[in-house]
């Protein structure tokens, strides 16, 4: 192992690291390989690591570098020993990783060491709070409750559509949705691989009683289901992936439609969904109901970040805006993503969009070590 301990990076990019015969692997692997290229490209010193690879004690990191043998034109990826970096971009996508017991001191020591941004998940019942304070925001906000028998009762008699959703899920996993049917209620549950459903012919006690494992082991919210756009029967949303640029500054990095796969009531593109650009919706709305969608979203976006950021006290470079749209072009707040997913290919969109928006986060994180170095000047 190569040992660089007196070097600091500038930007250490944070994941749960699988490196195997000299390269990356798993689900995070070619984006990781794909953010050091980026950082060399703009002649930033960056790193790789796992939380586990930092030393509280001496201070140090065990991280992963893009570098070259001394005439080899050939970039490889090598194990090294650094210092904490300067700025630290969260990627570890696991919550259960990073909440780990062997992690949190790790994490807790990196906090006072450096400036991370995205550090964490979001929490849904919390970022609810948040916004319902926001008196602009209230129209475009499903009603929504901390799950409880009374609050079911409630909704089961409200509603036609209920979604009952975990507060720290991620990627549609454990959301289940209740149908309102002649003979009762039908429930279908989004499991890691699969959806499974159930028949309910008597009242909401029955749907509580059979998900209370569920609801009795970790949070979960109610929310109202809206009913929103379908095509061929497929749900969809609309993806906002937003972040700051090389000046701090929210900006809107790709906007695109979700499309679930069928028989499924969550679009997420892990679960099958499709990926399409929002221009797509021109052909499926009359064109003032285009419209109205577009204003709102395009309103929202602007709005969201800031809020968010200021709610939450604490330093954020992205976030993903999930939007549903009804029939009449109204847009409600589906979800805010604390974490959004990006891959190093795609399908329908462009690799020029794709680049941005691999690269922001680290121009961003450049911007972060340059202000927190201002600062520093100030105080001498």
């Amino acid at each position: 192992m190569m040992t660089e301990s007196l070097l600091r990076p500038d930007i250490g990019i944070m994941a749960r690291v699988r490196f195997v015969d000299g390269e990356f692997v798993g689900q995070q692997g070619a984006l990781l390989t794909h953010y050091l290229q980026i950082a060399n490209k703009n002649r930033l010193f960056a790193c790789v690591f796992d939380p586990t690879g930092v030393d509280v004690e001496t201070g140090m990191v065990s991280g992963y570098v893009l570098t070259r043998r001394d005439g080899d034109a050939t970039e490889r990826i090598a194990k090294v020993t650094l210092s904490v970096p300067n700025v630290i971009y969260d990627q570890v996508l696991s919550r259960k990783y990073e909440t780990a017991r062997k992690i949190s001191a790790k994490r807790q020591y990196l906090r006072k060491h450096a400036v991370i941004f995205n550090d964490g998940y979001f929490n849904k019942w919390q970022v609810y709070e948040w916004l319902s304070e926001v008196q602009e925001l209230e129209e475009h906000l499903p009603k929504t409750f901390r799950y409880s028998l009374t609050r079911l009762r409630d909704y089961c008699s409200l509603y036609p559509v209920i979604f009952i959703k975990p507060v720290h899920g991620s990627l549609g996993r454990g959301i289940i949705k209740l149908i309102r049917q002649e003979e009762g209620w039908q429930a279908m549950i989004r499991l890691k691989h699969s959806i499974k459903e159930t028949k309910f012919t008597s009242d909401c006690e029955s749907i509580h009683h059979h998900f209370l494992p569920r609801t009795e082991r970790q949070p979960y919210l109610l929310q109202e289901g809206v009913a929103l756009l379908e095509v061929d029967h497929r749900p969809l949303d609309i993806r906002v992936l937003m972040q700051k640029n090389e000046r701090g500054e929210w900006k809107s990095t790709k906007t695109y439609i979700r499309l679930a796969a069928k028989g499924e009531f969550v679009s997420n593109l892990s679960s099958g969904g499709e990926a399409f650009a929002i221009s797509w919706l021109k052909d499926e709305l009359p064109s003032t109901v285009y419209q109205r969608m577009r204003k709102q979203v395009k309103n929202l976006v602007k709005m969201l970040p800031d809020i968010i950021e200021q709610k939450a006290k604490r330093t954020l470079g992205e976030m993903g805006l999930d939007f549903g749209v009804d029939q009449s072009g109204q847009v409600y707040l589906l979800e805010i993503n604390s974490k959004p997913r990006k891959n190093v290919e795609t399908t329908r969109g462009t690799i020029e969009l794709v680049e941005r928006a691999l690269e922001r986060p680290l121009l961003y994180a450049m911007h972060l070590y340059a202000s927190s170095h201002r600062e520093l000047r100030k105080g001498v």
